[in-house]
């Protein structure tokens, strides 16, 4: 993918306005109660909280931050639900105002504490602290690619507010403070661990960190991931080096301990996954939506152990997951599929907004006063720029681009 891909998928939405999409607000989170009494909201968020049922003294909280061209109620299909179900905690789901679903993860206006976005996320995670008496220290933070990115801006802004983190598809805290520079983090770049370090402040203990990222990413380069690793090592003062090693299925990981052996950093690294979360539909964690994929791993139940809330249970043992009352349905997964078609030849599938195509050179204006988005290199339509559904396209070389699945 070209470069322009990271911009399309995690820096347009600044680029588009902020008026909210309401052919795809897809804001009914199955089971929650939006947060009306957030005391300050400069980055006018909206909150929906997750209770599990029957649930009276939680055992912690988890922070769910949604990624590009998805709103709050897509994230939900995740996993986090059934995992809070068994551990019995609460999980906030934050939702962007931006225009595309994009949370403002490099804009200083908005990741500077006290600010915009990141002053958002902090007044309603006390507030809801305070409310349902959720123990001290056991506040964590996930999220997908630009909600990963976001996520990473609370762990390195505000590192006292949350005891871990775990970050799909992201990237270090202080990749970018524009546009060009978000640009430049999609292809990868290489900072010392002492200079990533450096972004991230002082401010009591600092946080745990597990990064995940898939083989097939072709939007955030798995490089990153490592970058993140090295950023957090570094705060911490360890070195990059693993202290153990280990693969299982489709995941290989790695870890970086303290001296007492307390996993510090964690690295996952999902074989033949693309942008996207990793989810176990049939062992009743999340489903396929976009950007969430069925690869038979649960990475809210690793996430969860990882935080130490979800200690020695399976989650097969969990109820059903009843996703569909009230949220439309997301369409199938996106997850950057390549195929093998016409004896051999790789094809790739991107499905993201039209606009998305635009920017990532996998389309070009065409039509109406030019207001269409055409597959490059072979004309046909993919949708009109303003759309906000998201529309497969695929490409057997890269260059032009047809719309609709891989052709076998």
């Amino acid at each position: 993918m070209r470069p322009s891909a990271w911009l399309g998928v995690l820096v347009v939405g600044l680029g588009c306005g902020e008026a909210s999409l309401e052919a795809a607000d897809r804001s009914a989170v199955v089971g929650a109660i939006e947060l009306e009494d957030v005391p300050e909201n400069p980055g006018r968020l909206r909150f929906f909280l997750v209770r599990p049922p029957g649930l009276t003294a939680p055992t912690g909280l988890v922070v769910a931050l949604h990624g590009c061209a998805q709103r709050a109620a897509d994230f939900q299909q995740a996993g986090w639900d059934q995992a809070a179900a068994r551990g019995g905690f609460l999980v906030l789901y934050p939702q962007t105002s931006a225009s595309t679903g994009c949370f403002r993860w490099f804009e200083p206006g908005d990741t500077t504490p006290g600010r915009g976005e990141l002053a958002s996320l902090e007044a309603a995670i006390r507030l809801v602290v305070a409310k349902e008496n959720v123990p001290p220290r056991q506040v964590f933070v996930t999220g997908l690619s630009a909600g990963a990115a976001m996520a990473a801006v609370v762990l390195s802004q505000r590192p006292s507010l949350v005891s871990a983190g775990a970050l799909f598809a992201g990237v270090p805290a202080g990749c970018a403070t524009s546009m060009a520079e978000g640009l430049r983090c999609q292809a990868g770049v290489d900072q010392s661990p002492e200079a990533w370090a450096r972004g991230v402040r002082r401010e009591g203990p600092l946080p745990r960190v597990q990064v995940w990222t898939g083989t097939r990413d072709t939007t955030v380069r798995p490089v990153m991931a490592r970058e993140l690793v090295e950023q957090w090592t570094a705060a911490h003062g360890l070195d990059a080096r693993a202290d153990r090693r280990e693969a299982t299925g489709l995941v290989a990981s790695e870890e970086h301990q303290r001296d007492g052996g307390q996993v510090v950093v964690q690295l996952l690294e999902v074989d033949g996954l693309g942008h996207a979360v990793p989810v176990a539909a049939g062992r009743r964690c999340g489903r396929s939506a976009p950007f969430i994929a069925d690869v038979d791993v649960c990475a809210a139940e690793h996430a969860s152990r990882f935080f130490g809330l979800l200690p020695g249970v399976e989650l097969d043992e969990l109820p059903p997951f009843s996703p569909d009352a009230g949220v439309a349905d997301a369409g199938p997964a996106q997850d950057g599929g390549v195929v093998e078609v016409d004896g051999g030849r790789a094809c790739v599938e991107e499905r993201a907004l039209p606009w998305f195509h635009l920017v990532a050179g996998r389309g070009v204006r065409c039509g109406f006063f030019r207001t269409l988005v055409c597959g490059a290199g072979t004309g046909e339509l993919l949708g009109p720029t303003s759309s906000a559904l998201p529309v497969l396209a695929s490409s057997v070389d890269g260059v032009a681009w047809r719309a609709g699945a891989c052709m076998e």
